[in-house]
């Protein structure tokens, strides 16, 4: 964009969201509380950060990540859920897990996926 006098002025992206930096303080809360049985997704939402960051500090800090995955009887009930419509998203949400976890424990199981259109594939 011009300016008077003939200079540019360049335009910058807006920034996404407002940074949030936890003191050490937090970081040594936020790992005894994950070592407490806190998700990532819990401690995320709790100090308003994203779970990428949460896994981040707990990385940097050596602290050894739990598996949660869905296991059997949960993917039992995602299989009936996702019969009934749910999406794998909705389904995902339910548990606590991303969705792709759930898309990926359902195709093992031998499930016919839909496509975005809610067709089978």
């Amino acid at each position: 964009m011009d300016q008077p006098g003939g200079r540019r002025q360049e335009s910058r992206p807006l920034a996404r969201g407002i940074a949030r930096w936890l003191s050490e303080c937090d970081v040594t809360e936020l790992i005894t509380q994950y070592r407490g049985g806190a998700t990532v997704c819990d401690l995320a939402e709790r100090y308003s950060i994203h779970r990428s960051t949460v896994s981040a500090h707990l990385h940097r800090r050596g602290v050894k990540m739990r598996r949660l995955g869905l296991g059997e009887q949960r993917v039992d009930l995602a299989i009936r859920l996702y019969k009934r419509g749910w999406s794998v998203a909705r389904i995902g949400s339910h548990f606590g897990v991303n969705g792709g976890t759930v898309w990926l424990a359902l195709r093992a199981r031998g499930v016919r996926m839909r496509d975005a259109q809610r067709r089978e594939r």
